[in-house]
């Protein structure tokens, strides 16, 4: 089995376990560096660069979780692996909710299970390390897609642009991918705070009578302060900024999305709902947030010319839109026959590859 090289650091007041592990990972081929007790350890961890980390749970003074803790702190790309012989709950959520152990293996492990422990965490944590340099301004960037509306003319006027993103890094360099690792590590803030950076700067480029439209993660919602904090950028322009919030969550599952909606509404800013139609929970979401804009799925969009049934829904939600003062934008039109049959449904508002797709 081929084993990436790493610098590991083992910690273990069992002199003849340790021994077997650092005989093990330096057939591997890895660099080993080895602790007995809590003190040791934490000094080693400030004088290396490390790359994994093989901590006991029970220590002398102390308990393997203290390292873990000071692992997370000072080298937050290094993988935590857990070794412990004990199967008490308590162990196992105070590494993970304390420590913020990747993997936990116990007792008594063979030297194949340990390499392939190994191997896995450093993949993991790998992809922290691609994170950290992906989630830089200077990496990252926002296309805008036109959102137009249709005068009674037939004639386009631009309305506003919907922000995406994009990345440049070369392996986390999707935004599906992007935001994949980044929901799994943690580190969905950390990317939300920088897609709002950029999209203050997107937005001085903007004709000052256009809206910039940009989407919200679930995770941004459940933290009203860590949104509140990322909202500085574009206070200064608050009501020409509309956040997107998708149809498809269920906000009952959503802790804190009622302060995060009234942290946003008074900072100035709108809020639309997106892929109305594509999700679950319609109606509820709808009534819950109160939308300034309604977005209409795409899958409502397509072919509507064809389909009776979809016209009649896209004439029901322009009517509530209307009633409840709620302005309704169809996505993804992708033909002139779809454009004609939103606007006989008194559709104006319209976004699409026929339209114009999303410019770097």
């Amino acid at each position: 089995m081929e084993v990436a090289i790493s610098r590991i650091l083992i910690v273990d007041d069992d002199r003849t376990l340790l021994e077997a592990i650092r005989r093990a990972l330096r057939s591997a081929g890895h660099e080993v560096v080895v602790a007995a007790e809590v003190e040791d350890a934490i000094e080693q961890i400030h004088l290396c660069e490390l790359d994994c980390a093989i901590v006991d749970y029970t220590l002398p003074f102390g308990t393997g979780t203290t390292v873990l803790q000071a692992l997370r702190r000072i080298r937050p790309h290094c993988a935590r692996i857990l070794l412990t012989g004990r199967s008490e709950g308590e162990v196992f959520r105070d590494a993970v909710n304390t420590g913020g152990a990747g993997q936990i293996i116990s007792k008594p492990i063979g030297t194949s299970a340990l390499l392939e422990a190994v191997q896995s965490a450093l993949a993991q944590m790998g992809s922290v390390g691609h994170l950290s340099e992906a989630i830089r301004i200077d990496r990252l960037s926002l296309a805008l897609q036109p959102i137009v509306r249709i005068e009674d003319d037939g004639s386009r006027v631009p309305f506003a642009h919907e922000a995406l993103l994009r990345s440049s890094h070369p392996v986390l360099d999707t935004p599906t991918t992007l935001l994949e690792v980044a929901e799994r590590h943690g580190w969905v803030m950390r990317l939300g705070a920088v897609v709002l950076e950029l999209a203050a700067q997107r937005l001085e480029a903007l004709p000052t009578d256009q809206l910039l439209f940009v989407n919200l993660h679930p995770t941004q919602l459940s933290d009203p302060g860590g949104l509140s904090r990322g909202l500085t950028h574009l206070d200064h322009a608050a009501e020409r900024v509309v956040f997107e919030i998708t149809e498809r969550l269920d906000l009952s599952r959503i802790e804190g999305w009622e302060a995060s909606v009234e942290v946003l509404r008074g900072r100035g800013f709108t809020i639309a709902m997106d892929d109305l139609g594509g999700g679950h929970a319609t109606l509820t979401n709808l009534v819950r947030l109160k939308p300034r804009y309604i977005k209409i799925d795409m899958g409502l969009v397509q072919d509507l010319q064809h389909s009776p049934q979809q016209r009649d829904v896209i004439r029901f939600l322009q009517g509530f839109g209307a009633t409840h003062h709620a302005a309704v934008i169809a996505e993804g039109v992708e033909t002139s026959e779809e454009l004609d049959a939103l606007t006989d449904c008194g559709v104006r508002l319209v976004q699409g590859y026929y339209l114009g797709r999303p410019v770097p």
